[in-house]
């Protein structure tokens, strides 16, 4: 928090009005070592001795961003992952063109508590290192202007998390696309849910490839699922989280892609051959695995 200011207080929303230092959990919010598409910002000699600012590269459309997460759970499912048979239970955050993000703070790439546990998780503290801020405005309404929009889930590598896509989502957004990226809890790293808690990577040692995308296409068509249910009006976060303006009339269920990193390209084919209603793929660095042609 900025020196000086007041401490943050919770809104009708969750949401803190300090837009400096506002936290991202309970509208619900993941990456390996660094990822390239951060960079520093220019550091300046008074600044020298500060934690070093990331930065995100700026979207190349030209729409405005929205962004907003959902906690969603599966439960015609148990997470193979976890002792106790609980249901399996998963973050999304999607992000999309928006109307107009005037109102409306830009989303940290990270909430704080994953944020601090990722950056542990590479030798570094928030006092040494200050994660980026996105491009995505926080339940900025959707430009419905734009008619039904494609839809295009990403798949993280392995390990990794959602926000490594941020990037990429942020530029399809700006260029109208509906991007859900999908975190596969206890596969990933770390996900954190809104009431605060990080699930880490439980993943048995040598757990079997085509295991792993199994579960990870499960996932996805839950996804898909969920949003089927957003387009019909229904808002599937069990922590009923606002949605932003016109999402229900948004989502076009009859184009949806997939995209995926390393071994999240492996469980694009994988979930390609089991749920029809992905219609293209692509595979970003992945191997094929399994019974993928």
């Amino acid at each position: 928090m900025a020196a000086g200011k007041t401490p943050n207080k919770p809104t009708a929303t969750g949401f803190s009005p300090d837009k400096d230092d506002a936290p991202w959990a309970p509208q619900h919010d993941e990456a390996p070592p660094l990822h390239k598409a951060l960079r520093p910002a220019a550091v300046t000699p008074r600044a020298a001795t500060s934690a070093l600012q990331l930065s995100l590269p700026a979207p190349t459309g030209r729409h405005g961003v929205g962004t907003f997460s959902l906690h969603l759970v599966d439960k015609s499912r148990t997470d193979p992952y976890v002792p106790g048979s609980k249901p399996r239970e998963l973050m999304v955050s999607f992000w999309y063109p928006a109307a107009s993000t005037r109102g409306h703070y830009a989303a940290p790439w990270m909430p704080s508590v994953s944020g601090a546990h990722f950056l542990a998780s590479q030798g570094l503290t928030p006092q040494q290192v200050t994660l980026p801020k996105t491009a995505g405005h926080v339940l900025a309404p959707v430009d419905t202007k734009l008619g039904k929009l494609p839809v295009l889930l990403y798949s993280s590598g392995l390990h990794s998390d959602r926000m490594r896509g941020t990037a990429l989502a942020e530029d399809l957004a700006s260029r109208g696309y509906l991007v859900v990226t999908v975190d596969h809890t206890h596969d990933a790293n770390e996900v954190q849910f809104p009431d605060g808690r990080i699930e880490v990577n439980t993943m048995p040692a040598g757990a079997h490839s085509s295991d792993t995308l199994n579960v990870r296409a499960a996932d996805i068509r839950f996804v898909i699922n969920q949003l089927g249910a957003i387009s019909k009006g229904h808002n599937p976060d069990v922590d009923h989280a606002r949605l932003p303006t016109g999402l229900s009339h948004a989502v076009d269920m009859s184009r949806i892609g997939m995209f995926g990193a390393s071994l999240g390209g492996g469980a694009v084919d994988t979930s390609m051959q089991l749920d029809h209603r992905i219609r293209a793929g692509a595979d970003l660095d992945g191997q094929f695995f399994g019974s993928a042609p």
